[in-house]
């Protein structure tokens, strides 16, 4: 079977709560609670080791250390995820409320602990050996304090060295930085387009629609796929924007009846990048990531497309 390296720099320890309702500034009590080693890289490892039709696996780096980072990566081994740690950083708590009656999931992200050079250099060192066995690398998420906003840039240079084909799901300076190398695929949501090439006037939610902010990515887009490096363009419920073959196209999501929808870009990600390394279109990829995205949606666990 052929191997994905999924790399993420902000290892998490997700506590999922389901409440019928909750009210701010009074008791809640849950009625159901669980717990899952998470993070953007972990849940599309996850995905990517559970889907039916998959003809590879998963290898998941990033850094942990202390109890968190023992429980941690004994959660990924009871999910039979594949993970290489270098020592150093800690390993952040995030906590989703999750509200039946109105439908909601609401998410607390605890800050991420600073790593130090040490462990910068044992992680680069460490990407480098695992790299050359791999047949496509995914670069996922946002990374703790104390990492060169240049690293992914670094890890883009490397895998084209190796013609390795990159999904990138990252945002901001850092993929500002990796463009001039080419990632095979970048996969964003509106939100965080916006905010990396400087989009609007202010900040916009991850599930709000503007049609001015869209009509002002397509031009962004279009000068991306003629690099070599096509983006697709998540909207959360809404359509998916991307080129296909040159032309300017919206598919829609699926509709589902969703329970919990953290995690759902990350099972969209896996399907991308299942689909390149299949080597089939981008819009066959929309489509399977749209797939993926429902079935986690239907899901409390995040991150994943089985219960």
């Amino acid at each position: 079977m052929k191997q994905i390296l999924v790399v993420c720099l902000n290892p998490t320890l997700q506590r999922t709560l389901l409440f019928s309702s909750w009210s701010p500034g009074e008791v809640n009590r849950a009625r159901l609670g669980r717990l899952d080693a998470s993070g953007k890289g972990i849940n599309v490892a996850r995905i990517i080791n559970q889907y039916e039709g998959s003809e590879a696996f998963s290898l998941h780096l990033s850094h942990c250390r202390g109890e968190e980072g023992g429980l941690f990566e004994r959660l990924c081994r009871q999910d039979a995820i594949e993970i290489e740690t270098v020592g150093g950083g800690g390993v952040r708590t995030c906590t989703t409320i999750v509200d039946e009656s109105k439908g909601s999931a609401t998410e607390f992200i605890e800050p991420s602990t600073p790593v130090d050079a040490s462990t910068v250099v044992a992680l680069q060192k460490r990407f480098s050996e695992l790299l050359v066995s791999c047949s496509l690398l995914v670069l996922s998420g946002s990374v703790a304090p104390g990492y060169p906003d240049d690293l992914f840039a670094g890890f883009c240079r490397q895998a084209a060295e190796h013609g390795i084909p990159v999904v990138a799901d990252f945002r901001g300076s850092m993929l500002l930085k990796a463009l001039p190398f080419h990632p095979s695929v970048i996969k964003i949501n509106l939100s965080e387009f916006a905010a990396t090439f400087r989009l609007g006037s202010g900040p916009i939610g991850e599930q709000d629609d503007d049609r001015e902010l869209v009509n002002a990515a397509w031009p962004i887009m279009e000068r991306l796929d003629k690099s070599g490096s096509p983006v697709v363009l998540s909207r959360g419920a809404r359509e998916t924007l991307f080129l296909k073959e040159g032309k300017r196209t919206m598919v829609p999501a699926h509709p589902v009846e969703a329970l919990n929808t953290i995690g759902c870009g990350d099972a969209f990600t896996a399907g991308l990048a299942l689909s390149l390394l299949a080597g089939e279109s981008l819009a066959s990829g929309v489509v399977l990531g749209h797939e993926l995205a429902s079935r986690n949606a239907e899901l409390l666990r995040p991150g994943s497309i089985l219960p």
